[in-house]
């Protein structure tokens, strides 16, 4: 499951963000529903993973503090029905064990 979260900055990167606020997200759904106008929106993808460990809740400050627009998370759903924040179907690639994301429960 791929998930936006819509965070409101103020226009340009590398800018304080702003409160936000109904009108911004709407503004920014109409500009994705829009397919001719000339706006660019910024969509980081797993977070600032450069900077923090990918889909954390740093990872997501950091694109708030630098002026993303919007932050794609991946959520998947576990053995005992919890969800997590998870973009592979493994955990080999980001920690240190090994198995698919959906036969680990919340307190392993």
């Amino acid at each position: 499951m791929h998930f936006f979260l819509f965070v409101s900055c103020k226009s340009k990167l590398y800018k304080t963000p702003s409160i936000i606020k109904r009108s911004t997200i709407q503004s920014l759904i109409q500009n994705l529903e829009d397919s001719k106008n000339d706006q660019i929106i910024v969509v980081a993808h797993r977070g600032d993973w450069r900077n923090a460990p990918e889909n954390s809740l740093q990872a997501i400050q950091n694109c708030i503090n630098m002026g993303v627009d919007m932050v794609e998370i991946d959520i998947q759903k576990i053995k005992d029905g919890h969800l997590v924040l998870m973009h592979d179907k493994t955990i080999n690639r980001t920690t240190n064990g090994k198995g698919r994301v959906k036969d680990f429960s919340l307190d392993s």
